[in-house]
């Protein structure tokens, strides 16, 4: 599922990121004090004002589960409480419930703060997003990611792979190309560094610079051939600049690097267009 919510990521609404409720909204939620989004699992279903397949619903021997080490958690010590939080958003994370997965990957980082856990948190906020349907989610849930790649910054300067997803960010907001120039530099201090270069090359698909997004998924495909998330873009821009052959060949390659289902089905529905053409 990673996968696609970065193909998620890829098409979200322009100009949602700046309406985030900032700061203070991050330190309210990690204080469990604002009241959406929520953790989903205290209720009997998903929301309710929002397609199903936003967040699967939970069985209820997987409710009862989760209310379980819920209890646990709220209950725990506090040098404990790290450990049930980092449980509890990886069973969300397993049962497709992005919102409550992003909210316990944030408790975990507030309980255990460093660099590696914010990074965690950053990104599950950022798949939170990425999953989102409605702007105002996307808008928050990016916001969150972003100050928590902040935070994992301010623990270690030097952790470069935090700054390229920082970068990502602000790809919506009013200043665009403050991600371009932050991706620029890391790749700069680093030529070799895979979350860098994979950024870079889905914005020039953003913008429709389709040969320049094949050259940047080419040359992280040379340093790391079992990158999934560039061999999909990779096989994605060379369908839209008109390169079938390729393209054909390079979701091939995805359907034999993830047997996810939703996976594959992604890639057939662009076998069978690109077959058509």
């Amino acid at each position: 599922m990673a996968l696609l919510a970065v193909v998620g990521i890829y098409f979200l609404p322009k100009g949602v990121v700046k309406k985030a409720g900032g700061e203070q909204a991050v330190r309210d939620q990690m204080a469990g004090k604002s009241s959406t989004p929520t953790d989903t699992a205290q209720h009997s279903d998903t929301h309710t004002d929002e397609p199903q397949h936003e967040e699967t619903p939970l069985s209820e021997s997987e409710m009862k589960y989760l209310a379980s080490l819920r209890k646990r958690y709220q209950q725990a010590k506090p040098n404990q409480k790290a450990q049930f939080a980092d449980s509890l958003a990886k069973r969300f994370a397993l049962n497709n419930q992005f919102d409550s997965a992003a909210v316990y990957t944030g408790q975990l980082a507030s309980h255990a703060p460093n660099a590696a856990n914010f990074i965690k948190a950053g990104d599950a906020m950022f798949d939170a997003a990425g999953f989102a349907l409605k702007a105002d989610k996307i808008a928050y849930w990016t916001e969150h990611s972003r100050q928590m790649y902040q935070q994992a910054l301010e623990a270690d300067k030097n952790n470069l792979d935090a700054k390229a997803k920082l970068a990502m960010t602000y790809v919506d907001t009013d200043n665009p190309m403050q991600a371009i120039g932050m991706l620029r530099e890391v790749v700069s201090a680093d030529p070799k560094n895979e979350t860098a270069i994979y950024n870079l090359g889905l914005l020039s698909m953003r913008s429709n610079q389709y040969e320049k997004a094949i050259g940047r998924f080419e040359e992280l495909l040379k340093i790391n051939p079992k990158h999934l998330k560039a061999t999909y873009f990779l096989a994605m821009s060379y369908k839209q600049a008109g390169k079938k052959e390729k393209a054909i060949e390079f979701f091939n390659k995805v359907k034999q690097l993830d047997k996810d289902p939703a996976v594959q089905e992604s890639v057939d529905e662009n076998l069978a267009e690109l077959q058509a053409l």
